[in-house]
């Protein structure tokens, strides 16, 4: 009668993970985002040597610059070439004045917002990503922020958003955002002090699909089951120039930076060349 009991309650817990798994698949608006995706910041770029079928761009669309109660928009200004069919992600850049830091009142929201949905509004853009270093202060209004995108986006727009290495370690602020991804950026984190290479190695590698890892039956650390429930498990942003081991960039999207303009020579050691 006990056995019955517990199977019984096993059978629900299995059929509530599955329901929850077949939602989530159908709300995933980034199922057509290649596993490889360059970053193509400010400047002339010429990137027609990709496959489109297994490569797709994220490109600097314009970046907002916030001052107390004003909104700044820099639009990009520079060409930008890529083969046809090639999957577009426009990114959307916000930097706020350390000496003067928006106050984020509701007029200053609602330009942050149009801002941000104008720059998707090309037919060929299938995704929008958010690029904002956040204060601790500035956090609030950001999820703010995100919630009312993701609100007037249409419904099969991605959201996708970057995030410092050290917000996807247990800084709770990240759980539940309303965008499909998180992307921890896993260069240029001088700020953090002491070893890189050990830093990255606490993270351990990428995590499975589903937290509890019953196959395998490996203990979760706690910051691996905040990056599974929090979406940042799923991609990582890498440098052209700072190496970081494959098994950080295996079973993940990885987003690429490139410190001068891309060239077809280029090579990016952290991932499996046929990527490209």
């Amino acid at each position: 009668m006990l056995i019955a009991k517990q199977l019984s309650v096993l059978a629900c817990i299995f059929s509530a993970c599955y329901l929850f798994l077949l939602v989530q698949a159908k709300e995933d608006r980034l199922h057509d985002c290649p596993q490889l995706m360059l970053w193509a910041w400010e400047r002339p770029e010429n990137i027609d040597w990709i496959n489109p079928r297994k490569v797709g761009v994220a490109f600097l669309a314009r970046t907002l610059n916030l001052n107390e109660e004003s909104v700044s928009i820099y639009q990009r200004k520079q060409p930008l070439s890529v083969p046809p069919c090639t999957y577009m992600m426009a990114v959307v850049r916000i930097e706020s004045n350390a000496h003067h830091l928006p106050k984020f009142s509701d007029s200053q929201v609602d330009s942050i917002v149009k801002a941000i949905l104008a720059s998707g509004g090309d037919a060929s853009i299938k995704a929008l990503q958010i690029d904002f270093d956040a204060r601790e202060s500035e956090r609030i209004a950001y999820r703010h922020i995100l919630q009312r995108v993701r609100s007037l986006l249409p419904e099969h727009v991605g959201l996708s958003m970057t995030a410092l290495a050290s917000w996807c370690t247990g800084d709770r602020w990240l759980e539940k955002l309303p965008v499909d991804e998180i992307v921890p950026m896993f260069f240029r984190m001088g700020a953090i002090g002491g070893s890189r290479q050990e830093y990255l190695d606490s993270l351990g590698p990428s995590v499975p699909s589903d937290p509890l890892d019953f196959k395998s039956s490996r203990l979760l650390s706690y910051s691996q089951w905040h990056r599974s429930w929090c979406n940042c498990d799923k991609s990582i942003g890498i440098a052209t120039d700072e190496f970081v081991d494959r098994k950080f960039t295996s079973n993940r999207r990885v987003y690429v930076f490139s410190p001068r303009a891309w060239a077809r020579q280029q090579i990016v050691t952290s991932i499996d060349s046929s990527r490209f």
